[in-house]
């Protein structure tokens, strides 16, 4: 029979998968004109053919149910009688209340056929990875417990690695059910309302069952402070992360095996002292920690952990600070805790630091530069740390502001190596001027750092460049045609008529000549709609000479994108 051109066929055989086109899933498809491509290099005699069939049958089952979504309704779907989805489609035209109808009809389905029932223990097998969307609905509670019931008392998912489960009042014990030795990854999100005798029964025998688990993280859904149970249980953490401010009810005595292990660990300064314990000279040692993020706490927190912290292989550092002291105090405190910082234990390792400051108190915007707050200056401490590839500094406060040209020059000179640079500073509901630096910010850091692939500043457009201004040619900074940043993102705050748009394309493309239009970013510093216009209309200009710049060197161009 002849095939026709463009139709599909399914991977696996379509006896093996049960009602792949109901399942709702994305099924493995090949065009028929690439399978018949293949199967022509081979010999296509009736035994090779039926052992090549076997062969990608395998395959395709696991690809198609290691991770089957959000749900277990596809494996449910085993279970029915034949053809039940279609004709409840054919019947009601869509597949709404379709689960709630399907939970409620296995609910008393004794599942008496030894086929069906193989059928699903087969698939069930291949699933790796459940998602789970929110708590499982209270009809499919009893299920899961009939399913695991009918399998001896054993889950029915035994290649089960990493569930994220949301542990609610109602489903009690229900994860026990589901939960294999071969479980690595846990993702388990606490209901406000969840028991804590209920939590600490959850703590207690994951461990116990899944004695695999290295990857481990515990969230509560309300933002105030929760009591979770010990974790000395799970003795082969690798993977640590508390995000919010849980605290540890019952603290053991003794040291935390996994604190030799622990390679990544987020957790508040509370957290932090609560799981693991200080060696007799007073530092907490975590000689495998590659990546801390502590935070939000206060500056003190912080720093008595940096301190004390000694992590030689600490590649990774992200610190939230939230203060609520006045403002002289937090700043000192903070220049304290970044020159803690740059001489800690990790200061040859660390290339990635990342530095996030967020005021609880309502200060009122002071006018600079007497009493604002002038970033560079607290973060230059951490000039030490020459192996940084990516900085990131994130300053959240109303009065702000990042420094000027020499100040970003002095940076520039700093790290040398840097990848990545991201400044970023809060909105605002004026056009600043004093306190930001200009276009010859962009020649320090495309000059002294040639590695950088990806910017983030805010900049004042208000003077030309130097060379501009000083009609000089010769005093440009000249540099290689091979600089390799591919992101710019701008939030220009003061743009004079004196600094033309197309001064500014040339300058950027001449810096950075491998820059191309669709990583050339603008964002207003304050809300777009608050905007003037005419600082809208110089973006504008700038994009099209910038991309009229770019087709003249044969580079890549985009279409004008809406402005943020």
């Amino acid at each position: 029979m002849k095939m026709q051109e463009g139709s599909v066929l399914p991977l696996a055989d379509p006896q093996l998968i049960p009602r792949a086109s109901d399942i709702g899933s994305k099924a493995i498809h090949l065009y028929e004109d690439v399978l018949i491509a293949i199967f022509d290099c081979f010999d296509t005699s009736e035994s090779v053919g039926r052992t090549a069939c076997a062969s990608c049958s395998r395959p395709a089952l696991r690809a198609l149910w290691k991770n089957i979504g959000a749900t277990l309704l596809p494996l449910y779907w085993i279970l029915l009688p034949d053809d039940f989805v279609g004709a409840w489609v054919d019947r009601h035209g869509r597949q709404e209340q379709l689960e709630m109808y399907i939970l409620k009809i296995l609910k008393d389905v004794p599942w008496t056929d030894p086929a069906i029932w193989e059928r699903f223990l087969l698939y069930a097998a291949y699933v790796h990875h459940v998602p789970f969307q929110g708590c499982l609905h209270t009809c499919e509670i009893p299920l899961v417990r009939s399913l695991v019931s009918r399998n001896g008392q054993k889950t029915f998912l035994p290649q089960l690695r990493s569930p994220a489960w949301f542990e609610a009042p109602h489903v009690a014990s229900v994860l026990a059910c589901l939960v294999s030795p071969s479980l690595t990854t846990v993702k388990l999100m606490i209901n406000t309302l969840t028991p804590s005798a209920q939590v600490e029964e959850v703590l207690h025998f994951l461990p116990r069952l899944a004695p695999m688990i290295s990857d481990l993280t515990i969230a509560s859904s309300s933002p105030l402070d929760r009591s979770i149970p010990s974790l000395c249980s799970f003795g082969r953490l690798r993977r640590l992360s508390l995000p919010n401010h849980l605290l540890i009810s019952d603290l053991s005595t003794f040291p935390w095996s996994s604190q030799e292990t622990l390679m990544h660990l987020r957790c508040s300064t509370t957290g932090f002292r609560q799981l693991l314990h200080p060696n007799p000279a007073g530092h907490f040692d975590l000689p495998s920690l590659r990546l801390l993020y502590l935070g939000p706490t206060s500056t003190d927190d912080l720093l008595a952990i940096i301190e004390q912290l000694h992590a030689p292989y600490l590649r990774n550092l992200v610190i939230k600070v939230e203060d609520e002291d006045n403002y002289p105090s937090e700043i000192l405190a903070q220049t304290v805790l970044l020159r803690a910082v740059s001489r800690a234990s990790f200061v040859g390792t660390l290339t990635c630091f990342a530095f996030i400051v967020r005021s609880l108190s309502l200060i009122p915007s002071r006018d600079p530069p007497t009493t604002s707050t002038v970033v560079l200056d607290i973060i230059r401490p951490l000039s030490s740390l020459r192996a940084l590839r990516e900085l990131s500094v994130s300053y959240r406060t109303s009065d702000a502001t990042l420094g000027t040209d020499d100040d970003i020059l002095e940076v520039a000179r700093a790290w040398n190596d840097l990848e990545s640079l991201r400044l970023m500073l809060p909105s605002s509901k004026k056009y600043d001027c004093d306190g930001f630096p200009g276009l010859d910010s962009l020649a320090h850091l495309a000059e002294h750092c040639p590695r950088l692939t990806s910017v983030s500043i805010p900049l004042a457009l208000v003077h030309p460049p130097s060379h501009v201004r000083s009609g000089d040619e010769g005093s440009r900074v000249w540099l290689p045609a091979s600089h390799p940043l591919q992101s710019l993102r701008l939030s220009i705050r003061q743009w004079n008529d004196e600094v033309a748009p197309d001064v500014v394309a040339r300058c950027i493309n001449d810096l950075f000549p491998h820059l191309s239009t669709n990583g050339f970013h603008y964002r207003h510093p304050i809300p777009a709609i608050m905007a003037l216009d005419h600082y809208k209309t110089k973006w504008i200009l700038t994009m099209e000479a910038f991309q009229a710049l770019k087709m003249g060197t044969g580079r890549g161009a985009r279409d004008l994108e809406p402005l943020d």
